[in-house]
């Protein structure tokens, strides 16, 4: 959160901007498959979506990197069918006049191949638990729209609570 020098005309002074945060310096991302420890595990030709989302006031400009390359210019980055080149670091960056904000990297990889010493076969996914292309999409943005929805309703509450609290103290008896 940061003050600002001059606010809008009407604001009062001094007005707070707010960058929501997952942890210092970091932006919230999501995916689809769900990442473990940082990192989104998938088997070739299957889909992966990775979403983005930040709070800010001017509205951020966000962007996915690959590797240290920017890769795509939208809040949600989807790949399709995951293919070898698609394997790798990607971080999510909102950039406003106020600052700049790097998610925390996800790491998208092929699964471990198996031990040699197992007899483990190889089986295919469950289809009724595999989800790609469109439904994978829908429920990564459906669920992420929840989570900033939430934390939204949170961050008005605080607000209006302050702004009672605020009324109750004044002398006037106004708010």
């Amino acid at each position: 959160m940061e003050l600002s020098r001059a606010p809008p005309h009407g604001w009062g002074s001094p007005w707070k901007r707010f960058l929501l945060i997952d942890g210092p310096g970091s932006v919230v991302t999501s995916s689809y498959p769900e990442p473990y420890e940082g990192t989104v595990v998938s088997d070739l030709n299957y889909s992966v979506v990775l979403h983005c989302s930040a709070m800010a006031n001017p509205s951020p400009l966000i962007t996915w990197s690959l590797n240290g390359n920017v890769c795509g210019t939208q809040d949600t980055y989807v790949i399709r069918r995951l293919a070898k080149k698609d394997l790798g670091n990607y971080t999510c960056t909102a950039q406003n006049s106020v600052g700049l904000r790097t998610s925390n990297p996800v790491h998208v990889q092929l699964p471990e191949p198996p031990s040699e010493d197992t007899d483990t076969e190889p089986s295919e996914p469950d289809s009724i638990y595999a989800l790609s292309g469109a439904p994978a999409i829908v429920l990564t943005i459906a669920g992420t729209s929840g989570i900033v929805i939430f934390i939204g309703v949170i961050m008005s509450s605080v607000i209006n609570r302050k702004a009672l609290m605020k009324g109750r103290n004044s002398k006037c008896g106004c708010f």
